[in-house]
């Protein structure tokens, strides 16, 4: 509507038909005076010409004189002959003007008011809702509301990015209450594997959005009755299609007595009077099977607790490892699924259906759907993982604590950056505080990659070598999407590879995208090792691998490959020889994780082709962390062999509790995620970083008590965080450091603390200047320097110097502290402390501290000798702190105003 139009409707209703009551057949309102004064019309004045009555205005009528005395005029009557219009006398046009009703006051005319002829004179579909006119923002709302007066759109919400809008966003077609409806066609918006061009998966979900489930995608799977993940046996057994990881369905047919969980093909022959393997003996071998910790007494085994062997049953365990709960007796394989957000089955999904695509718990919020009966849900919206019973109420528009209302009592919210539009922030510097939403911003903070917003806590773990919910892990419990042709699948390194082949079958073209495609013959190489020891197979030769006696038949193992010329080891090894080397040798890359866990071996000489490691480093002398089962007892030093041309490692270097190793050299290593070298109680030299230059995640060198110095660190640029614990370290001084910011750990603490107190006297960073967290540097009693002279920008909450006995020199110059600046105001203050109890003489190198918001405190205190402060700029000016504290510095020469 135009400028004109606007304001002519809004003389209409607000100045000029103050008695009209929108009738054409009211007169005009009478102008009470010259122009829009409000002087009352001339009338009764004494006169000589009809001149001297006119009062200026027109819509009262031409004022006359009659006797020498004026008389008003007959006000001015507009009709348009149109009942459904407000007509009026215009002053300003000095004509008769007619307007539809604009009673929401939007702006915007009645479309119900037509001329004689039919034509509509206004475009506002609802006159009395203010947020229903044309060209507003039309939203997706359960009422199906026309915000913008257009059915054609409904809202474009799309909140899987897959390109199609939210199915439940819908709009009236016409005028007729909603009995049709225009709506999107994506009947799973949160999943962007559902939509309508979707291929369908074997997923339990409708992921094409036709109204059928898993149809036609489904492998062969054999009915599971007692849950030990192997399907019943007989000729009478035929196939169904199922899904991988359906409940109670196993893809081998190898089970003789599929109501007993101890018994199938492949079972430890236990001393219990059965046929456990299924061979047709009863226990014709004793065997030692590992008996597993079952807690909470339903029959299934804790695979987290460490086994005891025995051929005998033992009190208390059982053979099954596959209980992910052995705290609760309902929580196991054979539980059946409730809904109540909890994964009673145990098959990795919280999966009761309560509709087509509709679970329990749809959001992963681990709250279960109000529509479960029984009471046992309390989320009123399974769409949205802020909303749910329990969840605290933020200012936006939803009831997010599912109380029945909307934004009560609710405080200021801090919105974050949130660029890809999923619900979730980054970037906690940036922070705004505010009650209302913000575009572009969210009120969750998580978001580990936000230019995917399909990446986000809460989020499908997918197969794809990427961390897709935030929560530090990759590709957890993803095996499911891995259904492989007469091969068990497993999700690594973010694809899906074969982890082992069905009987009969093979891998030949080393291809998982159709599994074991090769059909071969199992033929016996040897008969009668029923009863016999278990050397009767082992023909000596290793290199076709290890035989077993299978029914009364001896038959070979999987050949060790060693044809493959390629210099790529798919998948993850494990040193526990010298043997084990050897089999590596112009080995490359490892796809996976290395580990050394070996008894008798004094070093890795032999693995000098290595130069990537995908997953993590692992040489562990205690796996368990707590001293039963010790190895690496001879390794003395990892220098001289393949790790010293180690370039890359994509996951965790770790070298932890090896007693006799004194030597670690890397000199290749450029990149890691974290480096985790802890209680190698001998180590004494660790200088063989140089080329090191970023580390994303940790770096913990901790309980190396021998370990004085840290020479080979210098080239290191970037960590996420750093840990120096209970080390022999007298000086630390990385001179290459710049940046400490915390990833993966939200404080990013600069911890120099506990054992390190008794010994370190120097800390030198001469070009750090960022740290993403605190700094506490407290109780090192042997400390004398702190040097951080580049320093700008702590983005913590603290820089603490405290109970330092011998500290005089801190060097710190002129840095921000606290959140960025236009960032919110928060609750917590922020703090800059100098406690050096108590012999701190001169701080007069600590440049000027700015704060970020205006919520800081400033102490110094008990400081017994300070008595140089002349330099000291930090408080002049004192810029954005709000409370400062000297206490206790005896004999101080500084004055108020120098600091």
């Amino acid at each position: 509507m135009s400028f004109e139009r606007a304001c002519f409707c809004c003389l209409v209703l607000c100045t000029v038909l103050t008695a009209c009551n929108g009738s054409d057949k009211n007169p005009a309102t009478r102008d009470s005076g010259a122009g829009d004064s409000g002087a009352p019309d001339a009338g009764g004045a004494v006169c000589s010409t009809d001149g001297d009555c006119d009062d200026g205005l027109y819509c009262n009528g031409q004022e006359t004189c009659v006797g020498q005395q004026c008389q008003a005029g007959t006000a001015i009557t507009c009709d348009d002959g149109i009942a459904c219009t407000i007509d009026a006398c215009s002053e300003r046009t000095r004509k008769c003007a007619s307007a539809p009703a604009d009673r929401d006051s939007d702006g915007h005319f009645d479309a119900r008011c037509k001329d004689k002829t039919g034509k509509v004179l206004g475009d506002d579909c609802d006159d009395t809702d203010p947020l229903r006119f044309p060209g507003n923002i039309e939203t997706c709302d359960p009422d199906n509301k026309d915000e913008d007066c257009d059915p054609k759109t409904f809202g474009d919400k799309d909140s899987d990015n897959d390109g199609f809008f939210d199915k439940k966003c819908c709009n009236p077609v016409s005028d007729d209450k909603g009995a049709k409806l225009a709506c999107g066609s994506d009947c799973d918006d949160l999943k962007a594997s559902v939509n309508p061009k979707a291929a369908e998966l074997c997923d339990d979900f409708d992921n094409d959005c036709d109204g059928k489930t898993d149809e036609g995608v489904g492998i062969k799977m054999y009915r599971d009755a007692d849950f030990d993940g192997h399907g019943e046996k007989g000729p009478k057994v035929k196939a169904v299609m199922k899904c991988p990881g359906a409940v109670g369905f196993a893809g081998k047919s190898n089970d003789c007595n599929d109501n007993d969980p101890e018994v199938f093909e492949g079972q430890f022959e236990i001393c219990d009077g059965k046929d456990n393997n299924c061979d047709g003996n009863i226990d014709e071998v004793e065997e030692e099977a590992p008996w597993f910790v079952d807690a909470d007494g339903d029959r299934f085994g804790d695979a987290t607790s460490v086994p005891v062997y025995s051929c005998q049953r033992i009190p208390g365990r059982e053979l099954s490892h596959n209980d992910c709960n052995d705290k609760a007796a309902a929580v196991n394989p054979a539980a059946a699924e409730l809904c109540d957000g909890v994964d009673n089955d145990c098959n990795g999904k919280r999966d009761f259906k309560l509709d087509t695509n509709d679970f329990e718990d749809d959001d992963n919020d681990d709250v279960a759907d109000s529509n479960c009966k029984g009471g046992k849900g309390g989320d009123c919206d399974d769409t949205d993982a802020t909303t749910a019973k329990g969840k605290e109420e933020v200012c936006d528009m939803r009831d997010n604590d599912c109380d029945g209302k909307v934004d009560e009592m609710t405080a200021t919210t801090v919105w974050y950056l949130d660029q890809d539009g999923d619900g979730w922030g980054t970037n906690i510097g940036s922070a705004l505080a505010r009650c209302q939403p913000i575009p572009g911003r969210a009120p969750n903070f998580g978001d580990c990659d936000d230019a995917v917003n399909s990446v986000h806590p809460g989020a499908l773990e997918t197969c794809n070598g990427a961390d897709d919910n935030c929560n530090g892990k990759t590709d957890e419990g993803t095996d499911y999407q891995c259904p492989l042709e007469s091969a068990v699948g497993i999700c690594k390194l973010g694809h899906c590879s074969v982890l082992s082949c069905f009987p009969g079958h093979d891998d030949c073209n080393h291809k998982a995208q159709d599994g074991c495609e090769c059909t071969v013959p199992i033929v016996a190489f040897k008969t009668g090792c029923s009863g016999k020891v278990s050397t009767f197979c082992d023909d000596g030769n290793y290199c076709n691998g290890k035989e077993q006696c299978i029914g009364d038949g001896c038959f070979h193992g999987t050949p060790v490959n060693c044809e493959a010329s390629s210099s790529v080891l798919q998948g993850s090894f494990l040193i526990q020889s010298s043997l084990d080397i050897q089999m590596l040798a112009g080995i490359e890359t490892i796809t996976g994780d290395l580990g050394v866990s070996a008894v008798g071996l004094v070093n890795l000489t032999g693995l000098e082709a290595l130069t990537t490691i995908g997953g993590n480093l692992t040489v562990d002398g205690d796996v368990n962390d707590n001293g039963s089962v010790l190895t690496n007892e001879s390794l003395t030093a990892l220098v001289g062999s393949g790790l010293y041309n180690l370039i890359n490692v994509g996951g965790t270097i770790k070298i932890e509790d090896n007693p006799t190793l004194t030597v670690i050299r890397f000199p290749s290593l450029v990149t890691a995620g974290s480096i985790l070298i802890r209680r190698n109680t001998a180590l004494t030299t660790l200088d063989g970083f140089e080329s090191l230059v970023k580390v994303s995640n940790a770096v913990d060198i901790s309980g190396n008590t021998a370990l004085t110095t840290l020479p080979g660190m210098q080239a290191l640029d970037r960590v996420g965080s750093l840990t120096l614990h209970d080390n022999g370290l007298t000086e630390l001084r990385l001179g290459g450091l710049t940046t400490i910011d915390g990833n993966f750990d939200p404080a990013g603490v600069l911890a120099a603390r506990q054992g390190n107190d008794l010994s370190v006297v120097k800390i030198v960073m001469p070009k750090l200047t960022t740290i993403g967290g605190n700094v506490e540097i407290q109780s090192m009693h042997a400390l004398t320097t702190l040097s951080l002279p580049a320093l700008k920008r702590v983005k913590g909450m603290t820089f603490s110097i405290y109970g330092c006995d011998v500290l005089n020199d801190p060097t710190v110059h002129a840095f921000l502290l606290g959140p960025d600046p236009g960032g919110p105001v928060l609750d917590t203050s922020l703090s800059f402390s100098i406690n050096s109890d108590p012999v701190l003489t001169k701080v007069g190198h600590i440049g000027a501290v700015t704060c970020a918001t205006n919520n800081c405190m400033a102490q110094i205190g008990y400081n017994t000798l300070l008595d140089n402060c002349d330099a000291i700029t930090m408080l002049t000016p004192f810029v954005g702190f709000t409370y400062r504290q000297y206490y206790g510095n005896v004999a101080t020469t500084c004055k108020d105003g120098q600091l």
